[in-house]
């Protein structure tokens, strides 16, 4: 039974269930609707007149706190921030790429929070996908890796992210920069020109797509450090011998 056990979550097609089980335990999403900074940027994105918008949504999706006296007296008004906020506090994120799936979201589908949701567990889906690849590419055992990519899809703290949809930054930051790792030990392993310049373009548009990309630049480093054969406290274990 251990052979056997050993044997499926070895298999090719783990990861692809480890993401059909992510997205079936968050599928009750779809009738989520809205939720907290959701009703901010559905009235940024429908620019109906609630919150002060500079810019549109490309500048304006993921600005909480404006930073000057007037925007933040405005979002006071609006009852958006709270009395205690500073005339000069500026809470602002800069992530075009999410910003152009949620305009793509209200394009296609503007009262579908249905399909917005089911939007956002697509990118669930795809980052399971390809932290599942990491996992194969880094972890000499397949069966530890398929066992890693299931445990990574069932963790209840994912949740936030692939239910809220103000958080579906976190989701696409995750799914480009895995894959931007995937590409990179690909390439340091005798890949070729494809994974030399994937790598570095999925690095960049995870990161234009939520500053939590930043991590995994970290991981990069730590790959050069200590992951990779022949350098570090990696060396002659076939890869991450750490990552289990």
């Amino acid at each position: 039974m251990r052979e056997r056990i050993g044997l499926a979550l070895a298999s090719a097609a783990t990861p692809w269930v480890a993401a059909a089980l992510g997205v079936v335990l968050t599928l009750p999403s779809l009738g989520a609707g809205l939720i907290a900074d959701d009703y901010l940027q559905r009235a940024v994105l429908q620019d109906s007149g609630v919150v002060p918008v500079e810019g549109g949504p490309w500048s304006s999706l993921f600005t909480f706190v404006p930073g000057t006296p007037e925007g933040n007296q405005a979002m006071l008004d609006a009852g958006v921030t709270e009395w205690t906020v500073h005339p000069q506090m500026k809470i602002s994120f800069w992530r075009p790429l999410t910003v152009a799936t949620h305009v793509l979201d209200y394009a296609l589908w503007p009262d579908g929070l249905v399909l917005q949701h089911a939007h956002s567990l697509l990118w669930y889906a795809l980052a399971v996908l390809a932290v599942a690849a990491l996992y194969r590419r880094t972890i000499p055992s397949l069966a530890a890796a398929g066992l890693a990519a299931l445990l990574f899809a069932v963790q209840d703290y994912h949740a936030t992210a692939a239910c809220w949809l103000a958080n579906r930054n976190a989701l696409i930051s995750v799914a480009l920069g895995a894959l931007a790792l995937v590409l990179h030990v690909r390439w340091r392993r005798g890949g070729g020109a494809a994974e030399a310049v994937g790598a570095p373009l999925c690095l960049a548009a995870s990161l234009l797509a939520g500053e939590s990309g930043l991590a995994l630049a970290a991981y990069l480093a730590a790959y050069q450090l200590a992951g990779e054969e022949g350098s570090g406290a990696g060396a002659g274990s076939g890869g991450w011998g750490w990552a289990g």
